[in-house]
This record gives structure tokens, sequence and C-alpha cells, in this order.
């Protein structure tokens, strides 16, 4: 007999948002790059390689912020994973980003180990923690 594969319709599920940083020489911070992946919707363990990007600068822009510091950045990072969407069938849909040309900065592989905690085993969890409070 096949095993069943049950998958969690969510329409809001967790996303793993990342922003990738470095240290210069002189000590400043600096944004290489963007990413995101949506958490998955099956219980186990999964290992997922994240494309990540950043927003294209002109060569004025990188010798200013060679220089100087700084550079251009995402605003707000939430946005990012707005530009994707789950379909019914469980594979991941892009949409343009916002109509800003991008660079590639490669791929982070992220590991993750999926579990899944019924609202039984909830109210079961809370009162153990309850009674051990109170003793």
């Amino acid at each position: 007999m096949e095993e069943e594969k049950k998958f969690i319709k969510h329409p809001k599920f967790p996303v793993l948002l990342l922003e990738l940083n470095s240290v210069d020489n002189w000590g400043r911070s600096k944004v290489e790059g963007y990413g995101f992946c949506h958490i998955p919707r099956e219980p186990g363990f999964h290992e997922v390689e994240i494309q990540t990007w950043a927003p294209e600068v002109s060569l004025s822009q990188k010798i200013y912020s060679f220089f100087l510091g700084g550079q251009t950045k995402v605003k707000d990072i939430k946005k990012i994973a707005e530009s994707s969407f789950m379909t019914e069938d469980n594979i991941e849909a892009r949409l343009n980003r916002y109509n800003i040309s991008t660079v590639s900065k490669g791929s982070v592989s992220v590991r993750f180990n999926v579990a899944f905690q019924s609202s039984t085993g909830k109210q079961i969890t809370s009162r153990f923690q309850y009674s051990k409070i109170h003793e």
C-alpha cells in the first residue's frame, strides 16, 4: 500500500528570510545579498538551496561604496518573500522583483527538520508545564 503524503495547506506558511552580511577590512558591515525560501510543508528532513541576489548597482555606486561605505539596500526585507507564492500542487511560483535589476550572489544551503504538533498535544504539554511550575 502506498504511503499517503500529507501537506498542510495554510495561506501564510512560514518563510525563512536571509540577509547576507560581511565585514570589510575597516570593520564596516556590508549587505552582500538577499534570499528566501518557504519552510517545507511536509514533515521530515529537507535540504533546500536558496538562490541569493542583490540589487544591481552602477559603476559609480560601486566606487562610492568601496571608498565611503554604504550600499543599495532593500527597504523592507519582508517584501522579498511576497514576490513568491505556493501553488495548489505545492510548487513555488515566482513573480518579478518589483522591476528592479538584480545580480545573482550564489546560493546558500539550509537544512530543515520539520515536525508538526496537533492541538491536543499542545494542550497536554501546557498542562504538564503548568503542573510542574506549581509543584
